[in-house]
């Protein structure tokens, strides 16, 4: 039980991380879009 709150964790980390990289590299897009 202890292991599988561990990879639980570590999935929950990498899901959150993905999630904040696509905000990250989506916001500069829209920031161009409205340049132009």
């Amino acid at each position: 039980m202890i292991l599988n709150k561990k990879i639980d964790c570590i999935l929950g980390n990498l899901i959150i991380k993905k999630i904040a990289v696509k905000a990250d590299s989506e916001e500069p897009i829209k920031e161009k879009e409205r340049v132009r």
